[in-house]
């Protein structure tokens, strides 16, 4: 991952990160794992949320090999409350989490009258409530100890402009935005 990567460390200072925590769903692969990478280029110990653990633990590995950092793996299925309440006491367990990325996601690239309901609803309740479910639980931890932490949702174009084959995707991603803006 090392080679083709972006360099965050040319851009902003080395240590803005150091001694801080970052909670990454879905960042075992593809968009997460870059944000993780970047995150550790900076300093952040990280604690990286997904489904499968094999993933999680390849990307553990890496950041460990590159950076020395600290990372914690804590498999979740956020769609579901009972996993998030689980995963986000875990994350904690090791102090405070500074900053939450949400991430994960989920699509299925078909026409929509393709779609099943029960395809539909899978992605709207991984993309859409799942986001809702971690940001709930973390902010409820910053509540209570009056931390102001950060939260990035992870959201996209077809929020606000549609895409052919991606309703549900780009359905969640409207809900995304409009959550981070309530």
């Amino acid at each position: 991952m090392k080679a083709d990567r972006f360099d965050a460390r040319g851009v902003y200072q080395k240590d803005l990160f150091r001694e801080k925590r970052v909670l990454i769903t879905g960042g075992g692969s593809g968009i997460g794992r870059l944000v993780a990478d970047g995150f550790a280029q900076l300093g952040a110990n990280l604690v990286l949320a997904a489904r499968k653990l094999d993933r999680l633990e390849s990307a553990r590995d890496e950041l460990l090999g590159d950076y020395g950092i600290q990372v914690t793996c804590l498999q979740c299925d956020i769609a579901d409350p009972k996993q998030v309440q689980q995963m986000v006491a875990g994350a904690f367990a090791a102090g405070e989490v500074h900053v939450l990325v949400n991430n994960a996601g989920a699509n299925s690239l078909r026409p929509t009258e393709a779609l099943t309901p029960v395809r539909w609803k899978a992605i709207i309740d991984t993309v859409l409530s799942g986001t809702y479910y971690v940001t709930r639980e973390v902010c409820r931890r910053w509540i209570r100890t009056g931390y102001a932490g950060r939260v990035i949702n992870m959201a996209s174009t077809t929020g606000w402009t549609g895409s052919p084959y991606m309703a549900p995707s780009g359905a969640a991603k409207a809900g995304i935005i409009n959550l981070g803006r309530t």
